[in-house]
């Protein structure tokens, strides 16, 4: 078995107008940069974002295990609802689900939420190449939902070393 971290690397899907990037960079980065100062700002009803994520290994053969964490907190505890809704994987094409959903419930306070997958849809390079990390959260009339920090923990079978694809050029 070997393991991978892999994290946000591109701005990819959000609803508007409800999506903010609040300090550092201000975009994506702010997913990675180890700072509870900046962070992805979800306000409205089932506001989300969805980044693709850095390229699978290329020894992968099968994935087997899948922790996406996520650093969260609701910015107000009073007044209406707001919760951290779910968090999924997708293939490349954001539709197709790779994970199930993994859902968490943030609280007032910042705090990290390891959430582990309980169905892998798809365990092949391919369907990984490429994948989507979709948050999706839900936001009254009061507040919001911060997205602080995002990586994904996979753990997968190798390609034996026998096995490795081999690109042929024929000449002619």
């Amino acid at each position: 078995m070997a393991a991978v971290n892999v994290a946000p690397n591109a701005a990819y899907a959000y609803s508007a107008p409800t999506i903010t990037y609040v300090g550092g960079a201000g975009n994506f980065n702010v997913l990675k940069d180890a700072s509870d100062t900046s962070y992805v700002n979800h306000a409205g009803a089932n506001s989300f974002t969805s980044w693709p994520l850095d390229d699978m290994p290329g020894n992968l053969d099968a994935v087997t295990g899948v922790t996406v964490n996520i650093r969260a907190k609701v910015s107000s505890t009073k007044g209406d609802f707001r919760n951290l809704k779910s968090v999924r994987i997708f293939k490349s094409d954001g539709s197709t689900a790779i994970t199930d959903e993994l859902l968490q419930a943030a609280t007032g306070t910042i705090a990290t939420y390891n959430l582990v997958a309980s169905t892998i849809s798809f365990t092949d390079k391919t369907s990984w190449d490429g994948a989507v990390c979709k948050v999706l959260c839900n936001a009254g009339t009061v507040g919001s939902v911060w997205a602080i920090e995002l990586d994904v923990d996979l753990v997968y079978t190798e390609v034996a070393a026998g096995n490795r694809r081999r690109r042929i050029l024929v000449g002619t």
